[in-house]
């Protein structure tokens, strides 16, 4: 059976006969059997089985050197973590596992997936505790994450569409991003892209157990790292139910069955080591009520931030148990129709172009190195492409289901908990088939001078790149505390000067920024004194008393000042031997809040030290 063609089921009644099926092919302009059929194709290098496979490894690693090389000497995180982000808790429960905790009896029930912690320590204990290793290894497995691009969608394409296919992921800068973190993105990556191509071989291959059990593994490995990816088990019901409907019954449920036997494998220990170590049955993880509440409530912003509902239960636990599944329900009850806008919201982030942030912010990230500020090939541009790919190549639904189905249910999986970057971003795994498909259409349109089509295809793609990119899940772009969490890194790596420098850039940033509607306005000011708060704390850690005056004295001017800040410029003016100023200040601080004794204490011995001299 020729590569993508659908297995042939029994004849029914009105279905056009091979005959006709042939003939309807041969009808076909020339210029797109060479996106579905290799044995159509002319160019000797894609007619190559290996050729194409060549040219995708050596751009990916390519890339990822140049990469690797610029991030290495710009990025402040690069091999340095601390205490606060996932990369510091994933660090340390690897060197957990190399001193004797290989069982992770100090997690009891897993609140992270255990598999990243595993791969770091594997490597650690072959290389030792060296950061660059461990980027390096990823950047390799991004390599081969690449070749399973293109084997899979060779199974539904073209090599010409699936080369077009893997260079999209071997180039997109975003892939490129989340694997320089020391984040579980790229195992992520790899297993799902090996689901993918399995699905292929699956479908396109007799009936063997072997394949839908590997299949099963693949998602279930994926699953450990995001639970929320067992929803892809539902695509594949109907992939199963409706694309292999020549089949016996009885063999489609066998193969479904097969596949979920290979996703429970996969997480039988992590079921095991929860009962067992944290006396709780939890399939994967335990965070999931608490990171479904994050993501569902009805002040939640459908991206990972603290909803005020959340903060006010967390306090509440410490006098009583509280089930957050049971106060999710209640408040999706009393809140329906903001639940609903709620979702509709995330539907539409998932989306966008805009990058929603968790641990890094990619659109800081991007000025450490030209691939990511440079290039074209992110989410932006491929997902576009996607959908066009996905409306030209309609008429071969029920071939293409498979990967229809992995991507309404992929989103459907993010959208019910919350939208951030490094969690969406496996969705251009599938959809880079259909961006490819797009591409070579536009070019065979080109030369067949086309322009009608092409103009139109060019303008959809437009279209859809605008109306993605009209939405920003974080005001302005880029977090207050983007800016100061690698502000932090510079500092702990001995780069004081930088962390002064992008701490400044990031006030000159929001202050650029012209808002308009009322809660802009109160974003920005938010903005403006969180950054230039951290960049006064940096100048008075760095004894820099004159700088730190000078920063906090126009958080005052802007009557941005609260108590926090009015305190430090009394430090400042203190280090300066600037009295009069600094008392006049606590005069202020002590009338506001006249029970705070350490002003008053402060202002008494600033009165008292004159006299005495």
């Amino acid at each position: 059976m020729a590569r993508g063609q659908r297995a042939r089921g029994p004849r029914r009644k009105g279905r056009t006969g091979p005959a006709g099926r042939e003939a309807k092919a041969a009808s076909r302009p020339e210029w797109t059997t060479p996106l579905y059929r290799d044995d159509e194709e002319t160019l000797p290098f894609f007619r190559s089985r290996w050729a194409p496979l060549a040219a995708v490894a050596a751009a990916a690693a390519l890339a990822r050197f140049v990469h690797f090389f610029f991030i290495r000497a710009a990025d402040p995180s690069f091999a340095y973590c601390f205490k606060g982000i996932d990369s510091y808790t994933y660090d340390q429960w690897a060197l957990k596992i190399l001193d004797g905790d290989w069982a992770s009896r100090h997690q009891r029930v897993f609140y992270y997936g255990p598999v990243y912690p595993y791969f770091l320590a594997l490597i650690y204990g072959v290389f030792g505790h060296r950061y660059a290793v461990a980027h390096a290894v990823q950047f390799l497995l991004g390599v081969a994450t690449s070749l399973l691009v293109f084997l899979g969608a060779a199974q539904w394409f073209s090599r010409r569409v699936a080369l077009a296919a893997a260079l999209g992921v071997a180039l997109c800068p975003g892939v490129l991003f989340y694997e320089s973190t020391l984040l579980p993105a790229t195992i992520a990556f790899l297993t799902l892209a090996a689901f993918l191509w399995l699905m292929g071989l699956a479908q396109n291959r007799p009936w063997r157990r072997g394949l839908w059990l590997a299949m099963g593994l693949c998602l279930g490995v994926s699953a450990l790292q995001r639970a929320n990816s067992l929803l892809c088990a539902g695509g594949v019901a109907v992939w199963t139910a409706v694309y292999f409907r020549h089949w016996p019954w009885r063999r489609r449920v066998l193969a479904f069955a097969v596949f979920a036997l290979g996703i429970a494998l996969a997480l039988l220990p992590t079921t095991l080591h929860n009962r067992l170590i944290g006396k709780r049955w939890v399939l994967v993880t335990g965070n999931g009520p608490n990171l479904m509440y994050i993501g569902n409530a009805h002040d939640a912003t459908g991206t990972f931030s603290y909803p005020p509902s959340f903060l006010a239960l967390r306090e509440e636990e410490k006098k009583r148990e509280v089930s957050m599944s049971a106060e999710l329900r209640r408040d999706i009850l009393e809140h329906p129709r903001a639940w609903v806008r709620l979702m509709a919201k995330k539907a539409y982030m998932f989306w966008a172009s805009y990058d929603p942030p968790d641990n890094f912010s990619y659109n800081l990230y991007r000025r450490f190195s030209p691939l990511l500020r440079f290039n074209p090939l992110g989410f932006s541009l491929l997902v576009p492409l996607g959908i066009v790919g996905m409306f030209l190549s309609s008429r071969r639904w029920r071939d293409l289901l498979s990967l229809h189905a992995f991507v309404v249910a992929f989103w459907a999986s993010i959208v019910v908990v919350f939208v951030v970057g490094r969690y969406r971003l496996p969705v251009v795994l599938a959809l880079s088939g259909f961006s490819g498909l797009a591409f070579w259409q536009g070019w065979a349109w080109l030369r067949g001078r086309r322009f009608a089509p092409l103009l139109a295809g060019a303008l959809s793609v437009a279209l859809l790149w605008i109306l993605l990119g009209l939405y920003r899940a974080v005001p302005f772009g880029i977090r207050p505390n983007d800016f100061g969490m690698f502000a932090r890194f510079y500092a702990s790596t001995g780069r004081a000067d930088d962390a002064i420098a992008l701490l400044r850039e990031g006030s000159r940033f929001y202050r650029r920024r012209k808002p308009r509607s009322p809660e802009g306005k109160g974003a920005r000011a938010f903005c403006i004194q969180s950054v230039q708060t951290s960049l006064a704390q940096r100048l008075l850690e760095e004894e820099r008393w004159a700088e730190a005056q000078e920063a906090l004295e126009e958080l005052v001017r802007d009557d941005l000042a609260g108590e926090e800040q009015t305190g430090m410029l009394v430090m400042a003016y203190l280090r300066q031997n600037k009295t009069d100023q600094a008392a006049a200040l606590l005069e202020q601080l002590v009338r506001r809040n006249p029970d705070n004794a350490q002003w008053r204490d402060l202002l008494r011995q600033i009165r008292v030290a004159p006299a005495k001299s």
